[in-house]
């Protein structure tokens, strides 16, 4: 997605917790958080980034094929405020 949109970033890491509960019939996912952090080039991306996101998050296909809350906590790292600060 970041890729059509030409977005430029440097990398991404998603990190993937899940909480398995003990139901009527078995185990089950019951609440999925997906923690992405991308490093992008400059702030006035920031906001673009986000929507781009929860955009992919939506149009995921193991996202919808699921039952359970998927909740999505993202991280931003702007390279040009990391480098300001060294």
């Amino acid at each position: 997605m970041a890729e059509h949109s030409k977005l430029p970033f440097h990398g991404m890491d998603v990190r993937v917790e899940g909480t398995l509960e003990k139901q009527e019939g078995g185990f089950r996912f019951t609440r999925i958080v997906l923690r992405p952090s991308v490093s992008i080039d400059k702030q006035e991306d920031l906001e673009r980034t986000q929507r781009l996101i929860v955009k992919a998050e939506k149009a995921c296909l193991v996202s919808r094929s699921l039952a359970s809350e998927i909740g999505i906590e993202p991280e931003i790292k702007v390279e040009e405020a990391l480098a300001a600060a060294k």
